[in-house]
C-alpha cells in the first residue's frame, strides 16, 4: 500500500482481505505520523534526539511467559541505543546493533558478551520509526514485555512527550 492512499475514503477503493489491514495501518500507523509531523522540528533531520523524560513498561514476555520491567531513560548523544540488563549488573549492556543480533527464531535477540535481550522488535521500530537516536533501556529480565502485541504503547507514550533535540549532529553511514 502507497502512503498516499491513507486517506479517509481509501477505503472504498480496497477488497474485503485489503479492508483490515487498511483499517490498521490507518489507525495505527497515521498517527504516528502525524505525530511525528507534529512533535518534530527540521532540526530533528540533522542532530541527534533522545526522550525527554523516563518511560516505565512492565508486562510478561511472550515467547518466556517472565514478567520484565523496562525503563527507558534519556542518553546522551553518541550513546545510541543501549540496553543494560540491571539483574545482571551494571556492566551487562548490549548495544542495539545489527553485529550483536543472535538470533531470529520466533523473534530478535541482542547478544553482547554474557548478556542477551530478545523480543525487542516492537520497542526498536517505535524508536526508529520516532527518530530517537539516543535512548538506555534498562531492563530486568531476558525479554521485553510484549505489551499489546504492536509499537503503540511505546510511541504513544514518547509522541506525548515529544523528542529532546540534542547538540550534536546525526551521523549517516
Amino acid at each position: 500500500m502507497l502512503y498516499s492512499d491513507a486517506t479517509e475514503g481509501a477505503v472504498a477503493n480496497r477488497t474485503e482481505k485489503e479492508i483490515p489491514f487498511f483499517i490498521n495501518y490507518y489507525y495505527l500507523c497515521a498517527p504516528m505520523c502525524r505525530c511525528i509531523c507534529k512533535a518534530l522540528e527540521i532540526k530533528t533531520m540533522t542532530y541527534q534526539t533522545t526522550i525527554k523524560k523516563e518511560y516505565t513498561f512492565e508486562g510478561k514476555g511472550l515467547h518466556s511467559g517472565k514478567i520484565s520491567k523496562m525503563k527507558l531513560k534519556p542518553a546522551a548523544a553518541g550513546t545510541g541505543i543501549r540496553f543494560v540488563r540491571v539483574d545482571i549488573g551494571p556492566d551487562a549492556v548490549v548495544e542495539a546493533l545489527a553485529t550483536n543480533v543472535s538470533s531470529t527464531a520466533r523473534s530478535t535477540t541482542l547478544s553482547q558478551g554474557e548478556a542477551s535481550i530478545q523480543t525487542i522488535e516492537h520497542l526498536l521500530s517505535a524508536l526508529t520509526g520516532l527518530g530517537v537516536d539516543n535512548v538506555e533501556v534498562e531492563i530486568d529480565n531476558v525479554e521485553a514485555p510484549i505489551l499489546d502485541g504492536s509499537a503503540k504503547p511505546y510511541t504513544d507514550a514518547i509522541c506525548a512527550d515529544g523528542l529532546q533535540i540534542l547538540d550534536e549532529p546525526r551521523k549517516f553511514i
